[in-house]
């Protein structure tokens, strides 16, 4: 009973996002109940808490830094170039997971630290439970949504960590998957959906890391490149039951709906500035920097803050088409402006 609590107030601490807690208390479940040691979940679980450290991380790095990914160049006060900086988080590096006991002093450190690499080794572990369950293990069950879960958690971290290879892998997987299972419905249908679409972004990056430009947008678009194929991945993306926002249930407040709305401009923002990025790398940067100046207006429609919208990559987008056309006077109006 008393590893069935620590269990149930790490999932509380999940939904909370309270992370570092969350996977404290199910690492030292995991490390002291055979039965917990065992199940999938408690492991995806703990992958979902290290990435939620990492991307904590990340906001803090947003918040104390320039991420915008330029900066203007000034003489005298006056604009004379835009220097662009290159990433480096120096957590990219493939490394095992922590070498102390779950839960320990040792382990929890090692987290705090390399919460990528950590997330990594859970979702091995994850896999594996899996594998031993198809082929009749005892005591373990099979569990397809945790699979397809893992694999989309792991494709993440695998971008994180410039591994573009596997994580091209792991969408392809993802979206095959996804071709040959059953049709469902409800709550389950919309977030495997969710997660399917996720593929298509992760595929679409990987694609662009890779040099593949033309696979990156048909990851995005197939065989149409049309703006309601962007916008019906986008809705996915949301996590939305339609294809049309203004089908708003009788039953949902004005403000739940405004929340709704903002969250399907968010993810049509973050869809068409994916597809600018992949046809700026096909050389094609009058559509790139339409694609990009959408997603800019989408997101100020969606109302995300300002300081939040400066370093988006939307507006990364835009800056580098101006600078790929030659444009550096009006690359430089983009970037003063959004100081």
């Amino acid at each position: 009973m008393t590893w069935s609590v620590l269990r149930n107030t790490s999932l509380c601490a999940l939904q909370s996002r309270q992370y570092e807690a969350a996977y404290e208390c199910m690492a030292t479940c995991v490390r002291n109940s055979a039965t917990y040691f065992k199940r999938p979940r408690c492991w995806l679980r703990m992958a979902e808490a290290c990435i939620g450290i990492h991307t904590e991380k990340l906001q803090k790095k947003f918040s104390s830094e320039n991420m915008s990914g330029f900066s203007v160049v000034e003489e005298g006060g006056k604009p004379k170039g835009i220097l662009a900086h290159m990433s480096n988080d120096g957590d990219c590096g493939k490394r095992s997971g922590s070498n102390g006991k779950l839960g320990s002093k040792e382990d929890i450190e090692y987290v705090a630290k390399f919460p990528l690499q950590q997330a990594s080794f859970c979702l091995e572990r994850v896999m594996k439970l899996l594998r031993d369950a198809s082929i009749g293990v005892a005591g373990i069950k099979m569990d397809h949504d945790c699979l397809e879960s893992a694999r989309c958690a792991q494709a993440y971290v695998m971008l994180e960590l410039k591994e573009y290879k596997q994580a091209l892998f792991l969408a392809k997987l993802l979206l095959m998957d996804a071709a040959t299972r059953k049709e469902t419905s409800g709550l389950h249908h919309i977030m495997h959906k969710r997660r399917k679409a996720t593929a298509s972004m992760y595929g679409c990056e990987a694609c662009c890391a890779l040099g593949d430009a033309v696979g990156a947008l048909k990851f995005l678009t197939g065989e149409k490149e049309e703006d309601a194929v962007l916008d019906r991945l986008a809705m996915d993306l949301a996590g939305i039951g339609t294809n049309s926002y203004l089908n708003v249930p009788a039953n949902v407040s004005s403000e739940a709906d405004d929340r709704r709305k903002a969250r399907i401009k968010k993810a049509q923002a973050m869809v068409r500035t994916s597809a600018s990025a992949a046809t700026a790398a096909m050389g094609r940067l009058g559509t790139a920097k339409q694609l990009a100046m959408s997603a800019i207006s989408l997101e100020d429609n969606a109302g995300v803050p300002s300081y939040e919208a400066n370093r988006t990559s939307a507006r990364k987008a835009l800056l580098y088409c101006m600078l790929r056309e030659g444009n550096s006077d009006g690359a430089l109006a983009v970037l003063r402006s959004s100081r």
